[in-house]
């Protein structure tokens, strides 16, 4: 148990996370798959790809997600900020489906032109309107009502620009 909690204290200190390594295992045929030592060689995509997996395997590991008798005992909330401002759709569409597979709840702080990738993934919006550069009205909606307004908010997104 000791060295659990040495490790875990090496690896959350954000001093030590220049370095690192993982290799993939395909859990399928439980096959080794590709060495990781850096990610100099990666587009941005694939470096945020990399990053989503490493923390969800930390997440799930952390709170037991996989272990049997954890997985209703544990908070898995995280929140992403502009997550999709730097991906392309496919990678978007990997880290929703990740976190779906992990059983995380999500929130996902994103421009009104990219909400369209957290859609099928969400239960509710958070819509902020900015009322004279100094004041804001923010809207609890339920994704039907969402759907309602949502040609709405989008003129709105537009005369603020």
């Amino acid at each position: 148990m000791q060295t659990e909690e040495t490790w875990r204290r090496k690896v959350t200190d954000v001093r030590n996370w220049l370095l690192f390594s993982a290799r993939e295992y395909s859990a399928v045929d439980n096959k080794v798959g590709q060495y990781h030592d850096n990610t100099a060689s990666y587009s941005g995509g694939q470096k945020a790809q990399f990053t989503y997996a490493i923390l969800g395997a930390a997440i799930a590991h952390q709170f037991g997600i996989f272990q049997q008798g954890k997985q209703h005992k544990s908070l898995r909330f995280i929140t992403v900020d502009e997550a999709f401002s730097k991906l392309d759709p496919e990678k978007s569409q990997f880290l929703m489906e990740f976190c779906a597979q992990l059983n995380l709840q999500i929130l996902v702080v994103t421009p009104l032109d990219k909400i369209n990738i957290a859609e099928p993934y969400i239960n509710a919006v958070h819509f902020v309107e900015i009322k004279n550069k100094k004041n804001s009205v923010l809207y609890n909606l339920t994704m039907e009502q969402y759907y309602e307004k949502k040609e709405s908010f989008k003129q709105l997104a537009e005369v603020k620009e």
